[in-house]
């Protein structure tokens, strides 16, 4: 049974019953279990729920139950009881997140119209956790904050990407790029960081230094880290120092108490060395270093002492060099010297090597009185010691030959020295006073040479020495042969002491020249005697060096440079001023050089396109040389472009050179990859490789850096790049890199384009430019078409795109091509926006049969009305015999609900549609409007309007129109007998135009209802003035209602217009409104006028119409009647109405009756007119007789 036939059939039965003043006179008070319905469901759920519908009183209900959205479905939409439970499904199949299923339940009811709100989310898909369901990255970053390790576990999870990321294709991209991270923990931290959910972890170190002093036992102690929020760390950590024991080598997240971690070391004394002993620790992130220095002084007394005094010593050697050097003077010298002396003297006094050279201070000075004092202080110490320090010995011999200024004593000294150091005390301390006491060496200088570099070899690498053979090499420069490691550090004291001299220079310089190797220390020594000399020699040896050491850095460019504005004649040393050039050089080049590389340019090597890269920036203010190197220029290009190569000079040659023209086969697949290449650097040596993910594309591509650069292919605005380091682990936020891009042209950019159509990362980036500035729209949309049929582009980036596609067609496109691509679309795959654009295209199209298809499954309430117009006024046109189709009327009723409609669904829905009062209202509203006949619609609302009782105000209105294309006996009946129940019974207001209706229909009809005549009665009494038409319908019902005795009090108030029957006028009625299954009793006495006491008399009132019950009185006037009302229900009774009715001379009616005649009589007395009483009495005694005999 369809809604309209369940309707008709609770409209046919009331119908029926009210045609045959059969009337409900309780009618049901109609609640529901819900004042409305809101609901969460999932997307593709299918919920079932229910309410109950029932009556609070005993009273039977009967209706039927309407949705206004085809999502929201009611099992069983027709309901007859007191309690009735309605089951509903709401079907989220096609639904997406986010969705609001919003709508009305109508209840269409003998007990009135009600609607129940209903409000449905189709809320996320979540998983289920510890706190709580989680639909979104909100929710999960709130369970990674309080329960990390489940938040990690959900990361990793297959319903992860599905469930939380859901259609966001760039989050999707970076997840399938981090989740292939050696440590997932990195993943999930950089993944959070990403989407800007966190902040990046940091750490703070308490301390930057600790210092520590005299330990006596090993010490244990602490440093603070603290971090700035939380999340995933890895903390390194490495000491300096192996006195630094018992510490964590790897700190993490979880060894952090909130937000600090105390770090436990301890300071090993066993492992400390005597003195200051000086260590680190260290705490390394991936982008963070913070270092805590150590500080331990280790030092005693004694050794503070012994320490200080080796200071003395180093400072006085440091003096007297500086005197040997020529840097101060022998006053200068002695002056500093004893002030050390003194001081070191202070710490010890003991020493009487401290004495000693302190005594050659005073010798030096011409005090010798001071010096002889000191060495007789010290000489028998020493002597009784000389075997056990033969060193000191010898020395006390030395300044005591200095004392004595005797060659004698000199000689004897001499030979003392010597024996000992031929005959095992070769130290080199008594080498140094030989060679200032023995004359030999004096006058053999290669001799004191080969003395001094003996020592060397032997381990002796005292500044003294050196000086010592410096002196001989200043002197005989000749004697420098070779550079070895003796000659070297030699070489080197010399020129940190600035004592070279020049024709040493030279000498060192031509022995550099044959040297085979680079050697820095020896490079060094150059370049300070360059600096010294500024010798065209020396500069030469130092290029050569550089050359033959293959040193191509650029602090060495300097060296190059000023040998090509020296003119030095090396061999090779214009390429390597090239090699050399800072990649920032903006100075201008040689024409030496440049003519040289017009034709060696393949000698260039690596530095070609740098070198042509200066040729370009410079060509303004080189023209002619920019003429010369352009084919160089053109061919290196093509030759780079042909490999594929490309880096940030290379891409200044093609941005210069390269034109359209030089594009060919051969080339034009490696020009989509160098202009869409970029420069990325990175300073961490930690950083191995890049990894670009293309959110479109599925595969990923990686890069290599080397020396912390990568040339990568980045093609989209939104690409992914991420960094992976030697560990595997992947990052995206938290290491620092820049990006530049290296080559940009638009024409050539469309070249590749054009000549590369099936490159799928120009088809990304192409795709990616129409959808963000809908560009070249059409070309796209084949573009796009493409993309949907590739394995290498992303499914959900082919979801995304389709909308586009379609939105495309909607607003741009009409043709065949547009029917074949509608007609082959997945529809299941499309996203609500775009299903509802295919449908309406569809529809536009004509394409009904499969427009029909895809609304009966998808639902049409997302459809433009004016498509749905559009397909049931052509529905309805084909089949203009159709009859009633359930999906039909609910087409046509959601477009005629959103203001679209037209005669064809007007007419339709005149001649079908059920829906509330309200709804049915307004179709007919608009239908007047159209001066559309509406008579099955006008039947149907009166009969609806009578059932449910609603908007009984217009019901008068419509049968108006109704009655007028003539109105069916039943509804006639129905209708009439409704509306006088309604006024008469329970005496509610009635338009006027009811009754003129009623009027006619007593003329013409003489079968109308008796409570039909009485509303009419009552109607009219109350009117001033009537119509003779009018009163004589009036007459007609009082005197077929005196006959059969329905008489009411307002019958007298015709007498104004008419006679009114004597039997109608004796009456006194009293009307009681009840239940009409209930008994009601009237208990009454009249008052007479004497003081006697009365007793109640009870009868039962007589029901004369449905819920109206009478009973009647002769009243004579001055009596007053006494009652009240008693009503009996399921047996118990209640006394609901206690009242009087006195007939005086407000209420008495004038009448030539004996009943008229003895009121008036009685009126008289009252008055005391005895004369009118006699009058009035004869009177009624002769009608009195006459009536006796002529009725005998």
């Amino acid at each position: 049974m369809t809604d309209i036939q369940k309707e008709v059939f609770f409209l046919k039965e009331l119908i029926g019953k009210l045609s045959r003043g059969i009337i409900e006179y309780n009618l049901p008070e109609v609640e529901v279990s819900v004042t409305d319905i809101d609901k969460s469901i999932e997307a593709g759920e299918l919920y079932h729920g229910s309410f109950e519908i029932f009556s609070k009183d005993d009273n039977e209900l009967k209706g039927i139950v309407y949705s206004t959205c085809e999502k929201f479905k009611i099992i069983n939409d027709q309901f007859v009881g007191r309690n009735n439970k309605i089951e509903y499904v709401i079907d989220g199949k096609n639904s997406e997140i986010g969705d609001v299923i919003k709508g009305r339940v109508n209840i269409v009811s003998n007990g009135g119209e009600l609607f129940i709100p209903y409000t449905i989310a189709v809320k996320e898909e979540s998983i289920p956790s510890s706190i709580g369901d989680i639909s979104n990255l909100f929710h999960f970053i709130n369970l990674v904050k309080q329960e990390y390790d489940e938040g990690l576990k959900m990361f990793l999870s297959k319903d992860f990407e599905r469930i939380i990321l859901k259609d966001n294709v760039a989050d999707k991209s970076l997840y399938n790029g981090l989740i292939n991270s050696y440590s997932k923990k990195r993943a999930l931290e950089e993944f959070m960081l990403a989407i800007n959910k966190k902040q990046e972890v940091k750490i703070e170190l308490s301390d930057t230094l600790r210092e520590y002093d005299m330990l006596e036992e090993s010490y244990g102690d602490i440093l603070t880290l603290t971090r700035n929020t939380w999340g995933y760390i890895d903390i390194k950590v490495d000491v300096d120092g192996d006195f630094i024991t018992e510490y964590k080598k790897n700190i993490t997240e979880d060894d952090f108490a909130g937000n600090n971690y105390e770090f436990r070391y301890l300071i090993d004394i066993s492992k400390l060395h005597s003195g200051m002993n000086y260590g680190k620790i260290k705490f390394y992130t991936m982008n963070q270093c913070l270092e805590c220095e150590i500080s331990i002084d280790n030092t005693g007394e004694i050794d503070s002492a012994n320490h200080e005094i080796k200071k003395c010593i180093a400072s006085l050697n440091e003096q007297y060099l500086n005197f040997r050097v020529r840097k101060s003077s022998i006053d200068t010298w002695a002056e500093n010297s004893n002030v050390l002396i003194e001081r070191a003297r202070g710490f010890r006094d003991d020493m009487p090597f401290l004495k000693l050279l302190q005594a050659q201070m005073y010798i030096s000075r011409r005090r010798d009185e001071e010096a002889k004092w000191l060495i007789d202080s010290v000489a028998e110490e020493i002597l009784d010691k000389k075997e056990e320090n033969v060193v000191l010995y010898c020395y006390y011999l030395y300044v005591r030959t200095l004392q004595k200024r005797k060659l004698e004593q000199t000689i004897i000294a001499t030979d003392i020295i010597r024996k000992y150091y031929e005959n095992g005390y070769d130290k080199w301390q008594l080498l140094w006073i030989l060679l200032y006491i023995d004359t030999s060496f004096e006058n053999n200088k290669s001799l004191k040479l080969t003395r001094i570099k003996e020592q060397y070899k032997i381990g002796c690498r005292s500044t003294l020495m050196y000086y010592e053979a410096l002196y001989v090499l200043n002197k005989q420069p000749a004697l420098l042969r070779v550079i070895n490691s003796f000659e070297l550090q030699v070489l080197n004291f010399g020129s940190k002491y600035d004592a070279i001299d020049l024709r040493l220079a030279v000498q060192i310089s031509e022995l550099a020249m044959l040297e085979k190797n680079f050697r820095p220390l020896l490079f060094n020594i150059l370049v300070k005697l360059y600096d010294k000399f500024e010798n065209k020699i020396i500069l030469t040896a130092i290029i050569s060096l550089l050359i033959r050491g293959n040193k191509t850095d650029e602090k060495y460019f300097k060296w190059y440079a000023k040998g090509v504005t020296a003119d030095i004649q090396v061999t090779r040393l214009y390429e390597y001023y090239v090699y050399s050039m800072p990649e920032d050089y903006d100075g201008i080049v040689p024409n030496t050089v440049l003519m040289y590389y017009v034709y060696n340019g393949n000698q260039l090597m690596n530095r070609e396109a740098f070198f042509y890269g200066l040729i370009i920036r410079n060509k303004d203010k080189q023209p002619n040389v920019y003429k010369n190197y352009r084919r160089n220029m053109e061919h290196f290009a093509l030759d780079k472009l042909r490999n594929g190569e490309i880096d940030r000079f290379i891409s200044v040659v093609y941005a210069d050179v390269l034109t359209e023209e030089m594009i060919t086969e051969e080339n034009e697949k490696n020009l989509v990859k160098i202009l869409n290449t970029w420069k990325l650097e990175c300073d961490n040596d930690r950083i191995k490789e890049v990894i670009v993910r293309h959110k479109e594309i599925v595969n990923e591509q990686t890069f290599v850096i080397n020396k912390g650069i990568a040339y990568i292919n980045i093609y989209t605005d939104d690409a992914v790049v991420l960094l992976k380091d030697i560990n595997g682990n992947i990052y995206h936020n938290t290491i620092n890199y820049t990006l530049t891009k290296l080559y940009d042209d638009k024409g050539l950019n469309k070249i590749a384009l054009e000549r590369n159509p099936e490159n799928i990362y120009l088809m990304a980036k192409e795709c990616e430019q129409t959808l963000k500035y809908h560009k070249s729209i059409p070309s796209g949309v084949s573009l796009f078409k493409e993309v949907m049929i590739s394995d290498d582009f992303e499914e959900v980036y082919k979801d995304y795109i389709i909308q586009d596609i379609i939105e495309y067609y909607s607003n741009n496109y009409d043709g065949e091509e547009l029917d074949e691509y509608l007609m082959s679309i997945d529809v299941s795959r499309l996203k609500r926006k775009s299903r509802v654009s295919v449908i309406e295209l569809m529809i536009m199209r004509g394409l009904y049969e499969y427009a029909e298809k895809y609304l009966i499954e998808y639902g049409y309430s997302d459809i433009d009305p004016r498509k749905i117009l559009k397909y049931c006024s052509r529905r309805l046109k084909e089949d203009k015999e159709i009859e009633e189709d359930k999906q039909l009327l609910e087409y046509c009723n959601y477009a005629f609900s959103k203001g679209k409609y037209n005669e064809i669904i007007l007419d339709y829905l005149c001649r079908y549609y059920y829906g509330t009062t309200k709804e049915m209202m307004e179709i007919w509203r608009v239908s007047k409007e159209f001066e559309f006949e509406s008579r099955d619609l006008e039947e149907r609302l009166i009969a609806q309007m009578l059932f449910s009782r609603t908007f009984i105000s217009s019901v008068v209105t419509i049968y108006d129109s109704y009655y007028k294309k003539g109105a069916s006996e039943v509804i006639r009946y129905a209708y009439l007998f409704f509306m006088s129940h309604e006024y008469f019974i329970r005496e509610n207001p009635v338009d006027d135009m009811f009754f003129k209706h009623l009027g006619d229909e007593l003329v013409f009809d003489k079968n109308i209802m008796d409570i039909c005549k009485c509303a009419y009665l009552k109607y009219q009494s109350d009117k001033k003035t009537i119509s003779d038409t009018n009163k004589e319908i009036c007459m007609d019902c009082m005197e077929y209602l005196d006959k059969k005795t329905i008489i009411f009090d307002f019958y007298k108030q015709f007498t104004k217009w008419f006679a009114v029957s004597d039997r109608i006028l004796d009456k006194t009625t009293i009307v009681y409104r009840a239940e009409p299954q209930d008994k009601v009793l009237i208990s009454y006495y009249l008052e007479t006028g004497n003081n006697e006491e009365k007793e109640y008399t009870t009868e039962e009132m007589k029901c004369c119409f449905t819920g109206m019950y009478t009973k009647s009185f002769t009243l004579f006037y001055g009596e007053k009647l006494n009652y009240y009302i008693t009503e009996i229900s399921d047996g118990e009774s209640r006394v609901t109405e206690s009242k009087d009715h006195q007939l005086d001379d407000r209420n008495v009616e004038a009448s030539q009756s004996r009943y008229g005649m003895l009121n008036d009589i009685l009126m008289c007395m009252e008055m005391k007119q005895e004369g009118m009483i006699s009058e009035l009495a004869g009177k009624y005694y002769v009608n009195n007789e006459l009536v006796k005999h002529l009725f005998r």
